[in-house]
């Protein structure tokens, strides 16, 4: 099994060559502070600086937008009355109806944006019609007030031009209908524009920031909380869509105690799932995929050699993989066809990495369960994934393996909680501090912990991982760890020869410590993820 760590630490170790060599990396007087250490705390730096931007500029959006849906809603209850007062006169002793909901269940809400000012003003409207009327009923008190008004605001036919940025409705297969089927039957077509400076109440700091970010959120919000009803928007630029029912919404009047203490502890629950789930089956994976997936290499090189490229060699291969390398040279030695092998391999990868693309579907209906934003959930596998292939092969020193687990979790849980935490917010740019964040974490790491570890000899060939996972049976060193030594608690650690204890004695020795392990036998890997903390 140490050949596998040994292929891995190679990749390792040529990454931390140029960072102990810290040669500038072009030749010249003026390139000269041009080299690793300094491009890396300058990289470190300007992740920690654009990592702080994120969460302002997040603090600034969901302060101002996130629960916010008072532009709409003015809008739509300034329409309604219009409507109202639109409406044909009530029969002689006829009951007045209750005041109707905002939008009913035949509207289809077309909403266009306007950069600054120059909003639909339906509340204007409404008070000069109301002020007409007045004046109208003081002028001729015995007379009949005449309720006329023209839908050339809202209704298609009048506004031919109106492109609309976002479509709602309440009843959410009206989205999907064409224009000649809604202008042919009893549907309302509202056309309402909302000026960027309504939706931002004047902050012009929360405008820029919303036009950075999207206004997707912004929009989202609008609705929701508007409406405080189930429905769907739809982009009409980018054809994406967003349902959500009623109980997506916290209640209008705010939580009981009972109610939130409920709320926080599902959070919790569903945040340590989506952890527990994301990066274990992606550790599995990413082990997979390092130790099945370059079966290819093989049949590829027999392919050239037999076109005539007689100088590749396949001890290059043996010696790069030799949990591949040295089964296909015993097979070929043994005039026994490889085929099979290498057929198995690719076999399970394509079976593995189909359960794997399987298992995202089923998280996104039991952990994503509420409106995102399109390839959110992608975002979240595709960060998991990158962490776990850095973990595998970079993940060597007792420090990092102590530190970088528990950061990463910490920064996983955050998003989660905040994602959990509201119907929409907005979830890409709190991402994106995350994965910042993660990368900031992983590059602190890799400088400041596995460096310094490397020169000490903490990690080295020999010992190619300083904490690791002593099995208590013997094991060929060139197979591969078993996939469960994944979820195995480390146990064992590496000593370097020159390692001393609290009195300045040596007690290094090259070998392993045990922690508990019982007898050392083969040794598995140590840096399958966080699973492996």
């Amino acid at each position: 099994m140490a050949e596998y760590e040994r292929a891995l630490f190679r990749v390792y170790d040529r990454t931390l060559d140029s960072m102990r060599n810290d040669q500038p990396y072009f030749y010249g007087e003026r390139f000269q502070r041009l080299r690793p250490s300094n491009v890396c705390r300058a990289v470190e730096y300007g992740l920690l600086c654009f990592a702080l931007l994120l969460v302002g500029m997040l603090f600034v959006l969901h302060g101002s937008f996130v629960g916010n849906g008072v532009c709409l809603h003015n809008e739509l209850s300034a329409l309604r009355d219009l409507r109202m007062l639109t409406a044909d006169p009530l029969a002689p002793n006829a009951t007045a109806p209750s005041k109707p909901s905002l939008l009913t269940n035949s509207d289809i809400l077309q909403i266009r944006l306007s950069q600054g000012g120059g909003g639909s003003n339906f509340p204007e409207k409404l008070e000069k019609l109301q002020k007409a009327a007045a004046a109208h009923v003081a002028a001729h008190p015995d007379a009949t007030v005449l309720h006329h008004m023209p839908y050339e605001n809202w209704t298609m036919p009048n506004q031919p031009d109106f492109v609309p940025n976002y479509r709602f409705s309440r009843n959410p297969p009206l989205l999907y209908l064409s224009d000649g089927f809604v202008a042919n039957h009893d549907l309302n077509l509202i056309n309402i524009t909302l000026s960027t400076t309504c939706l931002s109440s004047g902050n012009g700091l929360a405008a820029f920031a919303a036009s950075v970010a999207g206004w997707d959120g912004v929009m989202m919000n609008q609705v929701m909380y508007s409406i405080r009803d189930s429905g769907m928007l739809e982009n009409a630029i980018t054809d994406e869509i967003w349902p959500w029912g009623k109980g997506t919404l916290a209640p209008e009047g705010g939580r009981g105690f009972g109610e939130w203490i409920g709320f926080r502890v599902n959070t919790l629950v569903k945040s340590g799932l989506a952890f527990f789930f994301t990066s274990t089956v992606t550790a599995l994976i990413v082990r997979m995929l390092i130790s099945s997936g370059v079966v290819v290499m093989f049949p590829l090189f027999i392919c050239l050699r037999r076109i005539g490229l007689q100088t590749l060699d396949m001890q290059i291969l043996t010696m790069s993989y030799p949990w591949l390398g040295i089964p296909v040279d015993r097979l070929r030695q043994q005039n026994k066809p490889i085929a099979p092998l290498i057929t198995a391999h690719l076999v399970r990868v394509l079976v593995l990495y189909s359960m794997y693309e399987a298992c995202q579907l089923a998280w996104g209906v039991w952990l994503y369960d509420k409106p995102v934003p399109a390839g959110l959930q992608l975002w979240v596998y595709g960060i998991v994934m990158i962490w776990e292939y850095y973990s595998m092969i970079y993940l060597r020193c007792i420090a990092a393996i102590y530190y970088l687990p528990k950061f990463t979790l910490v920064y996983f849980m955050l998003f989660h909680f905040y994602f959990y935490g509201y119907a929409y917010a907005f979830f890409e740019v709190a991402l994106l501090a995350t994965f910042t964040m993660m990368i900031h974490s992983m590059l602190f790491c890799l400088y400041h912990l596995e460096l310094p570890a490397s020169e000490r000899l903490e990690v080295s060939y020999d010992n190619p991982r300083a904490l690791f996972t002593t099995l208590p049976w013997p094991a060929w060193e060139a197979s591969l760890p078993p996939s469960w030594t994944l979820f195995l608690p480390l146990n064992a650690r590496h000593r370097n020869i020159y390692e001393e204890d609290e009195n300045g004695n040596v007690i290094g020795g090259g070998g392993a410590a045990d922690d508990g392990g019982g007898e050392e036998g083969g040794a598995a890997d140590g840096g399958g993820g966080e699973e492996g903390e």
